[in-house]
Order: C-alpha cells, then sequence, then structure tokens
C-alpha cells in the first residue's frame, strides 16, 4: 500500500506514541494495552484462544499479555529513552498511517523529507469509541501485530 497525503502530528497521536514508549519503560503492560487498537487485542485474545486450545491449558490470558507486551518491547527496546517522534504522519488514507521514531534524538523530527534514516514506523489506526456520554468520538490507536 502506498501512502496518499502527509500532515502534521496530533496532540492525541504524540500521546500515543508517548503513552506506548512509558509503557516499554516502565514495564506497564495495562498502559501497553490501552494504546492497541481493537484488532491488536483480538489478535492477542485469539492467539491465546488457539493456543489454550491446543495444548497450553495452563497458560492464563495475563500471561499471555505479558507475552505479546515482551515481544514488541524486543521490537522497539532501541527506542526506550531518547527518540525523536517525527513531526509529520504518513497516512495511505484517512483511517491508517505511520508515525516515525527515531533513536537518539532528543528534539522532534521536522524534516518530513524521506531519507535512509526513517526510523522505525509506529502504524496507526483511527478507531470510533462511544462515550459515557454516548457520543461517538475518534481515537487514534497502534496497529502493531500483523
Amino acid at each position: 500500500m502506498e501512502y496518499q497525503f502527509t500532515d502534521k502530528i496530533q496532540p492525541q497521536q504524540m500521546g500515543l506514541v508517548s503513552d506506548f514508549l512509558n509503557s516499554l519503560k516502565s514495564d506497564d503492560v495495562e498502559l501497553f494495552w490501552e494504546s492497541l487498537s481493537r484488532e491488536d487485542k483480538a489478535y492477542v485474545y485469539g492467539s491465546f484462544r488457539a493456543l489454550h486450545t491446543n495444548g497450553f491449558e495452563d497458560l492464563s490470558i495475563e500471561d499471555w499479555k505479558k507475552q505479546s507486551f515482551k515481544r514488541i518491547k524486543v521490537q522497539y527496546k532501541e527506542y526506550i529513552g531518547e527518540y525523536g517522534v517525527a513531526s509529520i504522519v504518513r497516512y495511505y488514507n484517512k483511517l491508517l498511517g505511520d508515525l516515525y521514531l527515531q533513536k537518539d534524538v532528543k528534539d522532534n523530527i521536522t524534516d518530513t523529507a524521506e531519507t535512509e534514516k526513517m526510523g522505525i514506523k509506529l502504524p496507526i489506526v483511527l478507531q470510533t469509541c462511544l462515550t459515557a456520554d454516548d457520543e461517538i468520538v475518534g481515537e487514534w490507536k497502534l496497529a502493531l501485530f500483523e
């Protein structure tokens, strides 16, 4: 899939990156879980059910969530600490896009030209959710499990 357009990063997207990286830094599985899209959560639950029904009855969902967290943490471990977040989001469409992180950067990345030093992407998806006031709102979440 090719990118269709770019736009400035939104405050909620920046908060999502911050929560995600803080969850990795502090080993906070619940904060990590809150950063995930519904599809990622369904993948974790689905793979747990598949394992559970195929001989891994002793595995708990909490243990599987921790193992899933650790798999992602290994992927992003070098970005924990000082990292830069690109100020531009690259979108495939209005619901799917990629944020970019670059390690060992103290400031946000403002150069939007594509280079060989892209860093690592964080796929995001815009989801709809219902608030306590029955209002439908959009919320960006991470789409890390493929």
